[in-house]
C-alpha cells in the first residue's frame, strides 16, 4: 500500500484542507445559485466565484508551473475582498454563506502570512566562505553511495529540492535544465537533492536530457546536519511521499567545495533565478568575497542569500 503523508502538523492540515475545500464550497454555491430564486442568485454565483479562487491558484500552479511567484498575492486577496463586498446585500440574506466566503479571505491571509514563510534561520553550515562538510553521504541515482567529496574538482549548483510533488521545485529545476548549456560552460555540475525516493527521481531524471547529477539524501541525515530539515512540511494527503522533508535551498560551491553563495530562502514561493546562478558560477575562480558585490542585484522578499538577509523582512 503506498505511503499517503499523514497530518502531525497545522501547516500540513491547513494547506491541505485551503487546497481541497474552498473547490467543494464553490460547487455547492453554484448548485445553489442554479436553483436559487432570480434575486438571489447573483450572490450565489459570486460566492461560488470567491470559493474558486483557492482551487484556480493552486492547479494553475500544478499546470503552469512557475518558480517564484509574489510573497503577498495582493490580486487574488484583493479579488476575494471585492467579491465579499459586493455581496454584502447577500449577507443579509445568507449570513452563513457570506461567513464561508470571510473565512477563506482570512485563509488567504494565513496562507501568504504564516504557511508560506519557514521561520527558519541561515543555517551556519552554509555560510559564505564555510566548506561543505566532505563526508555527507548521498544515494546517487545511477550510481550508488557518494559523499560531497566526491563533488570537489569542479564548481558545483546544489539544489536542495522537496521532491517531485512541489510544482517550484520543478519549475526552478526546469529552468536550470533550459539554461544548461550556458551553466556547463563555467564547468559546474549541477546536483540535485532530495530525500525522494527513486522511483520519483527516475521520473524526474527522465525528463531532463542534461547532465544533472540525482542524489538522494536518505533520511534527511545530510539535511539534519546542515540544518536544512524541514520538519512535516509535505503537505497532507501526499501519495508516496515521507511526512518530513528539506527546506528549498540553493548552494554554489567552488571546486574545493567551499561556498561561494547560498540562497537559503524564507519563503517557499521565492526561489533565485538562474541569472543569479550563474553569476555566482562566474564569481568561483574569485573566491566567495566576489559574489557579495553583486548579490544586491537579485534581492528578493523573503530570502536569504550570500549569508545575509535580502529583501523585505517576514511579516512573523
Amino acid at each position: 500500500m503506498p505511503r499517503v503523508v499523514v497530518p502531525r502538523s497545522a501547516k500540513q492540515a491547513f494547506v491541505s484542507a485551503f487546497g481541497a475545500v474552498p473547490p467543494l464550497l464553490a460547487a455547492d454555491a453554484a448548485r445553489r445559485g442554479a436553483k436559487a430564486p432570480r434575486g438571489e442568485r447573483a450572490g450565489w454565483f459570486l460566492m461560488a466565484a470567491v470559493h474558486a479562487l483557492p482551487g484556480a491558484y493552486f492547479a494553475d500552479g500544478f499546470l503552469r508551473p512557475r518558480a517564484r511567484i509574489g510573497p503577498n498575492l495582493v490580486g487574488l486577496q484583493v479579488a476575494t475582498a471585492a467579491g465579499l463586498a459586493l455581496g454584502l446585500r447577500f449577507a443579509a440574506r445568507h449570513p452563513a454563506a457570506w461567513g464561508l466566503g470571510a473565512a477563506e479571505a482570512c485563509g488567504w491571509l494565513a496562507y501568504t502570512r504564516w504557511y508560506s514563510w519557514f521561520g527558519r534561520e541561515p543555517s551556519a553550515a552554509l555560510a559564505v566562505g564555510a566548506t561543505l562538510a566532505p563526508d555527507l553521504s548521498f544515494v546517487e541515482h545511477g550510481r550508488g553511495p557518494v559523499t560531497s567529496a566526491d563533488l570537489h574538482g569542479r564548481p558545483a549548483v546544489l539544489l536542495f529540492y522537496r521532491g517531485n510533488w512541489c510544482p517550484l521545485c520543478m519549475a526552478q529545476v526546469s529552468e536550470i535544465a533550459a539554461r544548461w548549456r550556458e551553466v556547463e560552460a563555467t564547468g559546474a555540475q549541477v546536483v540535485l537533492v532530495s530525500p525522494q525516493d527513486e522511483d520519483h527521481t527516475r521520473s524526474l531524471a527522465s525528463r531532463h536530457g542534461v547532465g544533472f547529477r540525482y542524489l538522494r539524501d536518505e533520511g534527511l541525515v545530510a539535511a539534519r546536519r546542515l540544518g536544512i530539515l524541514d520538519s512535516n512540511g509535505t503537505p497532507a494527503g501526499m501519495i508516496g511521499y515521507e511526512g518530513d522533508t528539506v527546506l528549498p535551498t540553493l548552494v554554489v560551491t567552488d571546486s574545493e567545495g567551499r561556498v561561494v553563495f547560498a540562497d537559503q530562502t524564507d519563503n517557499y514561493r521565492v526561489r533565485p533565478t538562474p541569472d543569479t546562478v550563474l553569476a555566482a558560477l562566474g564569481d568561483c575562480d574569485s573566491g566567495p568575497g566576489a559574489y557579495r558585490a553583486a548579490a544586491g542585484e537579485d534581492e528578493r522578499s523573503g530570502s536569504s542569500q550570500a549569508g545575509g538577509k535580502t529583501g523585505g523582512a517576514s511579516p512573523r
